[in-house]
């Protein structure tokens, strides 16, 4: 039942696993295109919140919602095809980057639009959201590196 393994043989498994193990972190990474589809979706949100008109805002929250779950159902759903999620690749070390990450805009976000508001500058909402977009722009990428090496690591915990 168990042969005497070459250690050639041995490690061109070894190297096997370590390209599968980089593959399923690599489909497990939010595409770039994410985070600007999220950044003008907040921006378009913004602008019909400063716009101050309940249609617009009706409208604006409705493709907010309807365009932030069709990019997470194609991000989640490409990487659900390629490669079945894991619960012991992305872990909860993952799981708190991305909730720090969602904290970090908006304690940028919200602050900038009320504060701006309670002086009266005009597009508050507006002006917030693009303060919350460069932290996006920023640390986007960074949190996809982050749970990359998380992932590549094979240690998530």
């Amino acid at each position: 039942m168990y042969e005497h393994v070459q250690p050639d043989e041995a490690a061109r498994a070894l190297a096997e696993v370590g390209r599968r193990r980089d593959q399923v972190a690599d489909l497990s990474v939010i595409p770039w295109w994410f985070h600007w589809t999220v950044i003008l979706l907040t921006i378009a949100f913004a602008l019909a919140l400063d716009s101050q008109r309940p249609v617009l805002i009706g409208i604006g929250v409705t493709v907010f919602v309807i365009g932030l779950l069709l990019a997470l159902a194609q991000v989640l759903g490409r990487s659900m095809v390629s490669a079945p999620l894991r619960r012991d690749l992305l872990g909860p070390r993952a799981a708190l980057a991305i909730i720090v990450f969602v904290a970090l805009i908006l304690a940028v976000n919200l602050p900038t639009a009320f504060i701006l508001r309670a002086a009266g500058v005009p597009y508050p909402a507006t002006i917030g959201a693009l303060a919350g977009a460069v932290v996006i722009f920023i640390g986007g990428p960074r949190l996809s590196r982050h749970l990359r090496r998380l992932t590549r690591t094979g240690n998530p915990l």
